[in-house]
């Protein structure tokens, strides 16, 4: 046997292994005399000598090694010489040393055909405690997500540019100004979200990430639930009221999603969960309170309404000729959205490393706000661009129409309304959908006998059509 090689030359190394005793601070005073007069006899010198000669314990009071009587019954020499080495301050120190152990003892007696380097060795052990970071430095796909996200959201501000200029104006005053940019801010929210998970994991990146993604999707869709909701082919109080007053509804919506996001930051998220990829250790955001896993169930519950309220205006304004392009731009986004949502929830249960849960989730997100921001925004600003010159004023006209006819009245309502009681009456509410869908009117506000014409209508024309082809 020989003792073990220590860092500073003529020193031999020795792992110490040892007891911590101390005292509570929650302790009373009373007995707070009597635990350091303990203390105090069991670290005398005479005690600890004691103690060595009658248990052979290596004892921290170094200067018994030069006792005679205590080095005739242990090797002071040796003792003397070593270096002792701390443990690593570790949860499972049993884990550590079985894998510390198992890379040297590869490395030593397994390693026949020189497979396994030093190096390679050395980079394993510290990876058992090291704790990586995901860093844009680390690598090139690192690096380059940074910067798409950095750039796409130049981008998105930079289009606003836009709703200032004459040419573009008719086709992007479908909402207001500021609604656009409610827009724009949402999507810049989701998009810096998988940012939060560069660098150091902090509680504060915790619930940034939850405030993200909880403000982000609210900005990006309620204003379109709006313009769905004021543009409803029959009259109601919602459409009314909501028309009358855009900003209260705007702020009461983007309130429940707050008053949410709220409640979740209240919640505890341990941001020193480990993720392992393969040999190397990450710290993530991880929700240990159910609380907060129920918030986030109500979260997407509100979201999963606003996205089924989304798809039932677009059933019933399917065949609306004043919105025609808005509803078939819209249907196609909210398709993309909800595949996009599915595939982020699948991801979260896939067996794959930390890294690839993070590309993939960056790449969906990316592809998600990129696809909105085509269909939403820029398609109005390439018809805008190559339909602007002879049918320019075909469209300010048709435009402004469609603004005049949603302007209703309530006069208007209350003598339709008197005439044709008795039919609404006896007209079930699946026939009111479906005349509702099939309607092939111009004009913004109907009631239920223009309905009735409508589907009759529609309906007597496909038979025709029909009857044409036979």
């Amino acid at each position: 046997m020989s003792p073990l090689p220590g860092s500073v030359e003529g020193l031999s190394g020795s792992v110490i292994k040892l007891k911590n005793i101390g005292i509570s601070k929650y302790i009373i005073k009373e007995k707070l005399k009597a635990s350091l007069d303990a203390i105090s006899y069991m670290t005398k010198e005479e005690i600890q000598k004691e103690l060595v000669l009658k248990y052979k314990i290596i004892s921290g009071v170094l200067s018994l090694y030069d006792d005679k009587e205590v080095c005739s019954k242990m090797d002071c020499d040796l003792i003397k010489s070593l270096q002792f080495v701390k443990r690593p301050s570790l949860i499972d120190y049993d884990n550590y040393s079985e894998h510390f152990r198992k890379y040297i003892y590869e490395y030593l007696f397994n390693n026949e055909n020189n497979d396994k380097s030093i190096t390679e060795t050395i980079i394993k052990i510290i990876d058992i405690t090291k704790i990586y970071q995901v860093s844009i430095s680390n690598s090139v796909g690192e690096a380059l997500t940074f910067i798409i996200s950095v750039v796409f959201s130049i981008i998105l501000y930079a289009s606003l540019s836009f709703l200032y200029i004459e040419k573009y104006k008719p086709y992007l005053n479908i909402l207001p100004k500021y609604y656009w940019y409610e827009i724009i801010i949402g999507y810049t929210f989701i998009n810096f979200v998988n940012i939060t998970k560069y660098g150091k994991v902090t509680l504060f990146k915790c619930h940034l990430a939850v405030f993200l993604t909880c403000v982000g999707f609210a900005l990006h869709w309620l204003p379109f639930l709006y313009y769905f909701l004021i543009n409803f082919p029959k009259h109601n109080k919602l459409s009314s009221w909501c028309k009358k007053h855009k900003f209260i509804y705007f702020c009461v919506n983007l309130f429940w999603n707050f008053i949410l996001t709220a409640m979740i930051l209240t919640t505890h998220y341990n941001p020193n969960a480990i993720e392992y990829v393969g040999e190397k250790k990450y710290k993530v955001c991880k929700l240990e309170d159910d609380k907060a896993i129920l918030i986030i169930l109500m979260w997407g519950l509100l979201n999963g309404i606003i996205y089924h309220g989304m798809i039932i205006l677009l059933f019933f304004e399917w065949n609306y000729k004043k919105i025609h392009f808005e509803v078939r731009i819209t249907s196609m986004n909210v398709a993309l959205n909800i595949i996009a949502f599915i595939i982020l929830i699948a991801i979260q249960y896939l067996k794959i490393n930390y890294i690839h849960y993070i590309y993939f989730n960056s790449v969906i997100l990316m592809l998600m706000i990129l696809s909105n921001f085509l269909l939403l925004f820029c398609s109005r600003i390439y018809l805008a661009y190559f339909k602007i010159g002879n049918e320019e004023k075909e469209i300010l006209d048709e435009i402004k129409n469609n603004f005049l006819d949603s302007n209703y009245s309530g006069s208007s309502k209350k003598t339709n309304k008197t005439n044709k009681t008795n039919n609404t009456k006896h007209t079930s509410i699946s026939q009111k959908i479906i005349n509702i869908h099939y309607r092939n009117v111009d004009t913004t506000i109907i009631d239920d006998d223009d309905l009735e014409n409508s589907y009759s209508k529609s309906h007597n024309e496909n038979n025709h059509n029909s009857d044409v082809i036979n």
